[in-house]
């Protein structure tokens, strides 16, 4: 309806259907803005944030025997014991993948592909396929051996403490 000085008064409905989609949208800029935060790219194909290694150093690898300090009062994040990952395989542990490589070294990497974020699966031959689109990562450092992926699995940073992988 057209009101005397030329302005169009939207009805009831309208004005809901607006409000409902203006909410939606900044619902979901809310969510890319969640999705795209924490995590930085750096030119060698790294990734530093939360679950990254800090810049400079190799992070995601210990070796057994290895100790180091725990948290004050000794509560280290524990995710598996040592032997509860296969050598040459892997063990999911929530995000995070467990691989022994030859040797018994242990590498951590976040599980999530990150072509679209789906679960890896364990190693086989020394490399961890993404079922969703068949990325492939190679198990001893985490590198795109076949894409979609263009970026390496992120590292997590652990060590072993006696029997048990923790986080570092």
């Amino acid at each position: 309806m057209t009101e005397p000085n030329g302005t169009v008064e939207l009805s009831e409905a309208v004005r809901s259907r607006r409000t409902v989609l203006a909410g939606g949208g900044m619902a979901c800029l809310a969510m890319i803005l969640a999705a795209c935060g924490g995590e930085t790219e750096t030119p060698g194909g790294t990734t530093t944030g939360t679950t990254g290694a800090a810049p400079g150093t190799t992070g995601g690898e210990a070796t057994p025997g290895e100790t180091g300090t725990d948290a004050p009062g000794g509560d280290a994040d524990v995710l598996a014991k040592v032997s509860e990952v296969p050598a040459g395989g892997g063990k999911v542990v929530g995000n995070v993948m467990l691989v022994k490589l030859a040797g018994g070294t242990i590498k951590a990497y976040d599980v999530r592909c990150t072509h679209q974020l789906t679960p890896v699966k364990t190693p086989v031959n020394g490399q961890m396929r993404c079922p969703n689109h068949q990325s492939l990562f190679k198990a001893e450092d985490g590198s795109v051996i076949e894409g979609p992926a263009t970026v390496a699995l992120r590292t997590v940073d652990v060590k072993v403490e006696g029997e048990n992988v923790v986080r570092a």
